[in-house]
């Protein structure tokens, strides 16, 4: 007997197409929190400054990080976990919006304002 051609039943094909099966990102866990990148759309420019007051203000945003905020690090340029004073590619973390929900350091991150000089 082959099996190809064969049609196979999923077990986990009905729990699925009805939305019952639960994944990762389902979870809530007691005093889980939720961060969101602040990503540079600039491919290479200076950081100007950072300016995190609106954000902070955003119901549900704890804090808002940044490369000053970091313990000093061993690596320097591109390699940096959040950019400190250049950005060397578009995408590149420039703040991190640590949140109690997920739309909150959404909405924080949005109210981040960074000031480049390309």
């Amino acid at each position: 007997m082959s099996v190809i051609g064969t049609p196979t039943r999923r077990l986990e094909g009905r729990e699925k197409v009805s939305g019952a099966t639960r994944f990762t990102a389902d979870l809530e866990l007691p005093g889980l929190l939720h961060v969101q990148l602040v990503l540079s759309h600039l491919a290479s420019a200076e950081i100007k400054s950072i300016d995190r007051t609106a954000a902070r203000s955003v119901p549900g945003v704890l804090d808002v990080v940044i490369a000053a905020d970091l313990p000093e690090q061993e690596v320097a340029g591109p390699d940096q976990p959040l950019a400190a004073g250049r950005v060397f590619y578009a995408g590149q973390p420039v703040a991190a919006v640590i949140a109690t929900s997920e739309a909150a350091a959404h909405d924080g991150a949005a109210a981040v304002e960074v000031d480049y000089e390309p």
